[in-house]
């Protein structure tokens, strides 16, 4: 089964090819094929307009990261294959350190240097 929006072309389409034929006036033919275009116009940009975000990936509060980018004292960390903004809150971390994450702002991580590696 055609897709609505595939069969708002066809029909533009097959009218554009009748009017070009003679079976209907030509004028006819490409006005009612714009309306068709721009109903299928329509129908794209609000399927591309109001398309819901992408879920947000839970925050992985109180988990242990891997630093793979220096914090000093923003950076980058690495929880389960997954990289993540991290800012490093009143300390710095080189590479390969343990972090654990306390708080989720504005879409980066804050965290804290861990006692025990």
């Amino acid at each position: 089964m055609m897709h609505s929006a595939t069969l708002l072309l066809a029909l533009a389409a097959l009218l554009i090819v009748l009017g070009v034929l003679g079976i209907i006036p030509l004028a006819l033919g490409a006005i009612s094929a714009s309306v068709f275009i721009a109903i299928y116009v329509w129908a794209l940009y609000t399927r591309i307009r109001f398309k819901p975000p992408p879920p947000r990936p839970t925050t992985p509060l109180g988990e242990k990261a891997v630093v793979v980018e220096e914090l000093r004292p923003e950076g980058m960390v690495k929880i389960g294959g997954v990289y993540w903004k991290a800012l490093c809150e009143g300390c710095r971390a080189e590479v390969g350190e343990a972090v654990v994450v306390v708080d989720y702002r504005d879409g980066v991580l804050v965290v804290r240097r861990c006692s025990t590696q």
